[in-house]
């Protein structure tokens, strides 16, 4: 868990998981409180003054009323100002250690003095060392971050708690001062632990040293089941061998009665053995101890011992045992929450949501037959538009092909594909050159038989006059035709509109032939989208349907169109059976190029909810298994 944002975090080594700091808290104020005596006062003043020292809280409040001795201290933060915010503060502290106590559970409330000032006062119980009334309570105010903080932090204060009463001893001896300092190594121990693997390996490696065992497990509660985690001397478990299933067995009957459990021979608390564990007991021959650990009720993991049946365990086992782990109910959630992995985190939340709609009682669940039945009628019912998506591709709405109309060389090339061009521009320019010559040559001529004519005029010779007219008239033909060709040599735009094909500036200097195509022109700036129709979805489309393309250009932009007319000859695309759709685009973009790819989709019929949503697959099987 993070710091909230007014809490130091605590320094750690890097490889230390920021989760398991408060096992760290708990070892030192173990070691504290054994150096400095274990009376009443001395454990909860130095309880206090940890939880003031590293969470650093807005207000804090103790009050603790043992028989033995009361205490009770109260801390204010110097970053607090206003009288108005400090009273309040104090306030809901105090309320928060009420409920606490009266409650004899953690409690938390989220408060706020205004939109931008809102803090958490959390309170936990103090019990008596024995655990078994309330005696006081603790209470702070801090400002965490989020829900999971808050949840974290309850945990956390309850640990520590926990920890203090279980280090009280009214009349402290050497062997109680040992027992504690033995203990707060092993939670530095814990503490360093990166992964809940190592906590667990750890944990019951230390308990059976302690408690001179030849066997502790540790088993995790998995719903209703138990889950064997560690068992001492062994670095892996494989849950299905024999002996992990015999003490899963055990640990689940302990797990039922959720209370501790003995068994074994010349054992005194014969009375209090169950039948798995007394089985368990004679095939081994070792007296055992399961031992619950709970948290408000809830049993969170269980510790079973094993060891030869010459020791059996008294009460002071238990007892002891009992405090030991006692502490370490609040941090297993933590370790569990944090080193799961996030498969695991997401089969845990997912659980989380889905459980309570399946309570039998739930109005959720309720809700949640109701619409699902609503949505089976309309899915076997109801009815939806059948809309098919079709490759499809942008083509002007019509097109005009521009050949050479002489025999000629490309001499120039003023524009490239896509361009746009007005009316008359100059597109394409001829070698014309040779035209030239020979238009000059007619002028010539033409000028030479005009001088013989008025010559044959004037000698009164009318029949040579009239064959030279004659003649005059030919030339002049022929210069019509020869200016009319060089006049073709410039092509020219027809009208407005687009260059869709003029590949050709790497032809100047070629020499075409008559009737080559040069430029392929749109005239105007109309689109239409031709749509590839697979044969499956061919029945279904027809004239004056509508619908929306988009080019994967520009996939952010639905263009409507409607559909002129359906081919009746299915045409081979890009090694598919399709039909040809042509549909007019009901507007035009300045980014539109012919050859634009994109999808269209079709506004097609209505049909079943169920055949929209399955046809594909009913298609299949009827031409898979003839059907």
């Amino acid at each position: 868990m993070s710091a909230p944002t007014n809490i130091d975090t605590p320094t750690s080594t890097p490889h230390q998981s920021a989760d398991t700091f408060v096992l760290g808290h708990l070892a030192r104020l173990v070691t504290s409180l054994t150096a400095q005596g274990t009376t009443s006062a001395a454990v909860y003043r130095q309880l206090f003054a940890t939880i003031v020292e590293h969470y650093k809280p807005l207000v804090a409040k103790i009050d603790v009323r043992d028989q033995a001795a009361r205490y009770n201290d109260a801390h204010q933060s110097q970053r607090l100002s206003g009288t108005m915010l400090i009273e309040v503060g104090s306030i809901a502290v105090a309320e928060t250690l009420t409920d606490a106590i009266c409650e004899e559970a953690p409690v938390f409330r989220i408060n706020s003095l205004d939109a931008t000032k809102k803090y958490v006062t959390i309170g936990v119980p103090i019990r008596d060392p024995l655990q078994r009334e309330t005696t006081g309570g603790l209470a702070v105010a801090l400002v965490p971050r989020n829900q999971s903080d808050i949840n974290a932090l309850v945990a956390e204060l309850n640990s520590l708690t926990l920890a203090a009463a279980g280090c009280i001893d009214s009349q402290p001896t050497e062997q109680k001062t040992h027992s504690n300092a033995d203990w707060a190594r092993v939670l530095s121990r814990v503490a360093k632990m990166g992964d809940r693997h190592e906590f667990a390996i750890t944990l019951v490696n230390t308990l059976a040293d302690r408690f001179v065992c030849g066997k502790a497990g540790l088993g995790l509660i998995r719903g209703k089941r138990v889950e064997v985690r560690a068992i001492s001397g062994l670095s892996t478990l494989k849950q299905n061998s024999p002996g992990v299933a015999d003490m899963r067995q055990v640990m689940e009957e302990c797990f039922d009665q959720k209370t501790p459990v003995f068994a074994g021979r010349h054992n005194e608390h014969e009375q209090r053995s169950l039948p798995i564990h007394r089985g368990w007991s004679e095939q081994t021959h070792s007296a055992i101890l399961s031992v619950p650990i709970m948290l408000e009720n809830e049993v969170l993991a269980v510790v079973t011992l094993s060891r030869a049946a010459d020791k059996p365990f008294l009460d002071e086992d238990l007892e002891s045992l009992t405090k030991l782990l006692e502490p370490f109910g609040p941090s297993l959630q933590l370790i569990e929450k944090s080193s799961r992995s996030i498969a695991e985190h997401v089969r845990e939340e997912g659980r989380g949501a889905v459980m309570p709609w399946l309570k039998p009682q739930s109005h959720a669940r309720k809700a949640a037959m109701i619409t699902a039945g609503l949505f089976f009628a309309w899915f076997l019912f109801g009815s939806l538009t059948y809309r098919p998506m079709c490759e499809s591709a942008l083509s002007p709405a019509s097109i005009l092909h521009m050949a050479a109309p002489i025999d000629s060389r490309i001499e120039q090339v003023l524009v490239s594909s896509g361009d746009r061009v007005a009316k008359d521009q100059v597109l394409v320019v001829l070698d014309s050159r040779e035209l030239q010559l020979q238009r000059n040559q007619l002028l010539a001529q033409i000028a030479s038989t005009e001088v013989a004519v008025g010559q044959a005029i004037a000698d009164r010779k009318v029949g040579e006059a009239a064959l030279a007219k004659a003649d005059v008239r030919v030339l002049h033909s022929q210069l019509d035709s020869i200016e009319n060709q060089i006049e073709q040599s410039v092509l020219r735009a027809p009208a407005d509109g687009i260059v869709v094909a003029a590949d050709l500036k790497k032809r100047i200097g070629e020499v075409l032939p008559q009737g080559e195509p040069l430029v392929t022109f749109a005239p105007g700036e109309r689109w239409v989208v031709e749509i590839m129709v697979p044969d499956h979805v061919a029945p279904y489309v027809a004239q004056d349907q509508t619908g929306v393309f988009r080019a994967y250009s520009h996939p952010d932009q639905s263009i409507p169109f409607k559909i002129d007319w359906v081919g009746g000859a299915a045409q081979v695309v890009e090694g598919k059976n399709v039909f040809i759709a042509e549909a007019e685009l009901q507007s035009q973009t300045d980014w539109m190029k012919a050859g634009m790819k994109g999808v269209g989709r079709i506004q097609a019929q209505r049909k079943a909810v169920w055949w929209v949503t399955m046809h594909g697959l009913v298609d299949y099987l009827h031409m898979k298994f003839w059907l």
